[in-house]
């Protein structure tokens, strides 16, 4: 149950994303998140829907590629809900009020103008700096947020990883994952791969 306070900021963002706030009763706060979220994403990017916006996507532009060749998931769409779904209460109605405030004043919802620049650059420190300076939650949600979405699924995602390079079978892959994943120095899927004796490079091609 959403507190009045963050109540009326939903109904605030609702009204300026086109959703109707009463057609959201029935959402959990982080499935409400997701879909603001992608409003806003778009936005910022200039796409003309949030579903534009989700086509000019990692998943999506490596989709068109692929061709005859097979697919496997590090992670299922189930197991991804499951995740966000695990937040507990608190930290649910916090990363709503947050994508409320991300629609509400574009000018606040910065986080994504300089990433380009960065990708282009192979700017992997920038992206970390940036997560980890990052303080718009109380300190205890922020370690809960980054326990369950990132350590763990790392720990996951590295697992599944090894599993399969390690297959008997002759293969090469080409793995997409979040860049979160990627990018800490300490805590990443690339960290957990050189623990299990793996040579990891990073590959810059302008």
């Amino acid at each position: 149950k959403l507190s009045p306070e963050t109540w009326q900021l939903l109904e605030q963002a609702c009204r300026k994303a086109g959703f109707r706030p009463d057609a959201l009763r029935s959402y959990k706060p982080w499935a409400v998140t997701s879909m603001l979220a992608t409003s806003a994403a778009a936005d910022e990017m200039g796409a003309r829907s949030g579903r534009h916006a989700a086509s000019l996507g990692v998943e999506e532009t490596v989709e068109k590629h692929v061709g005859s060749k097979q697919i496997m998931y590090l992670e299922s769409a189930l197991s991804q809900f499951e995740v966000m779904d695990s937040f507990s209460s608190a930290l649910q109605e916090a990363l709503l009020a947050q994508g409320c405030d991300a629609v509400l004043d574009p000018r606040e919802n910065t986080q994504l103008a300089n990433w380009p620049r960065w990708w282009h650059s192979g700017d992997a420190r920038a992206f970390a700096d940036e997560y980890l300076q990052d303080q718009s939650l109380p300190t205890g949600l922020m370690n809960e947020y980054h326990a369950v979405l990132v350590t763990n699924r790392n720990r996951a995602m590295a697992d599944r990883l090894c599993a399969m390079l390690e297959s008997d079978e002759p293969h090469t892959y080409f793995v997409t994952v979040g860049l979160m994943h990627l990018v800490l120095p300490e805590d990443s899927i690339l960290a957990l791969l050189r623990q299990n004796g793996y040579t990891v490079e990073q590959l810059y091609a302008p």
